[in-house]
């Protein structure tokens, strides 16, 4: 059985999981973004992620800090 804990802060959010000898491993996640032409790619691993969403007016999500790069706005989520 694997044990997944998720800790959504009101600053940050992070994902931990049990390993094979019941040890806590934080999990880190991809730090998406995009190249001039659209392009996604992967920058770097982070453990954090800012608690944040954002809801694009096509419905189109972004998270952590592509959300917070959007700016304040009524589509921006905080601390729900």
């Amino acid at each position: 059985m694997t044990v997944i804990a998720i800790d959504f802060g009101t600053s940050n959010t992070a994902i931990a999981m049990l390993d094979g000898d019941g040890l806590p491993q934080t999990i880190a996640l991809p730090e998406i973004s995009q190249d001039f032409l659209g392009k996604q790619q992967e920058r770097e691993r982070v453990w954090l992620v800012p608690s944040l969403v954002y809801v694009a007016g096509s419905g189109d999500r972004r998270l952590g800090k592509q959300a917070q790069a959007q700016g304040l706005s009524k589509r921006l989520f905080i601390g729900v």
